[in-house]
């Protein structure tokens, strides 16, 4: 008799200032084992089902609040294997973000929907503020 055995892991985020989130990864090679929760509703964020072996990955995004200045954010996503007692896992999460001034120089004006359709045909367009002078 051949046994496979599975387990289930739960997902934990702890983030007071809601500046990160979980995403399926494009590099899961099996997302069907993956349930992303709606963090509102459910305290777990994800779960997933794991077989012997294999390998679930999960993207951690953070966004962090454009209204303050610059900040450090911490979370912390603590994973825990349903049924096992000795098998918890806390990843510490770390984010920073800072504002700072820009300046854009040398913008032109809009294309209108005409001169775009000049510049599509191949034609050559002159910007009037870029033609020369006729005095």
């Amino acid at each position: 008799m051949n046994f496979i055995f599975k387990k289930k892991v739960d997902f934990y985020l702890h983030d007071v200032e809601n500046v990160f989130s979980i995403e399926t990864s494009n590099e899961n090679p099996h997302p069907e084992h993956l349930v992303i929760n709606d963090i509102t509703r459910k305290a777990t964020v994800a779960s997933a089902i794991f077989e012997v072996g294999q390998k679930i990955a999960l993207d951690v995004l953070f966004k962090p609040k454009t209204t303050q200045g610059p900040q450090r954010y911490e979370a912390a996503l603590r994973l825990v294997v349903v049924d096992n007692q000795y098998e918890d896992t806390i990843v510490q999460l770390i984010g920073e973000s800072y504002t700072d001034d820009i300046t854009l120089d040398n913008i032109h004006g809009f294309v209108t929907a005409d001169e775009n359709l000049t510049i599509e045909s191949g034609q050559q367009t002159i910007v009037e503020e870029d033609a020369p002078s006729k005095y």
